[in-house]
């Protein structure tokens, strides 16, 4: 079972919104207006700026023989409005929802570990982590296991201590 995270490229885009299609659009069609081609649009933007820059997106994929099966995608510069310190933020993930409920608690594990050394490697102290998914209690409880606090759906972590005031 080798694995396999990489940075995206741009050539990964129909594979990302292929298995975003096939997960993403049932939990989230009765909120939104789907719209694929601004979907990839901005998912080809954001590969293209870690291409030429890469601390200011983080875009990875997990294939094995050949096929996508997971992605994570963040970006940094976010912040909430009662604070000036910069978070990371996890825009999207998403991996093929046939894959064992272990492996996909590994690729869980494993994206959280990626953008969190992305994180730290880019000096943001802040990471928040969110889902709306109907099934979220899996998701919450990894992340409380590895040290989030979270309010409802939206998963904070704070990777340094707290700057002294």
């Amino acid at each position: 079972d080798p694995m396999t995270w990489r940075r995206a490229a741009g050539t990964d885009v129909a594979g990302i919104v292929a298995l975003t299609k096939s997960n993403f659009i049932a939990d989230a069609q009765t909120i939104w207006a789907i719209d694929e081609q601004h979907g990839a649009h901005a998912l080809t933007i954001d590969i293209v700026n870690q291409f030429f820059n890469p601390n200011s997106a983080l875009i990875a994929v997990w294939e094995q023989a050949g096929q996508l099966q997971a992605y994570v995608w963040a970006e940094r510069n976010q912040r909430t409005v009662w604070s000036s310190e910069e978070m990371v933020a996890v825009k999207m993930i998403h991996m093929d929802m046939q894959l064992s409920a272990r492996v996909r608690i590994t690729r869980l594990t494993e994206m959280m570990e990626l953008w969190e050394t992305w994180a730290q490697a880019i000096g943001v102290a802040i990471v928040v982590s969110s889902t709306v998914r109907d099934d979220q209690q899996g998701f919450i409880r990894l992340h409380q296991r590895r040290g989030y606090e979270c309010r409802g759906s939206i998963c904070y972590r704070r990777l340094t201590p707290l700057p002294v005031v």
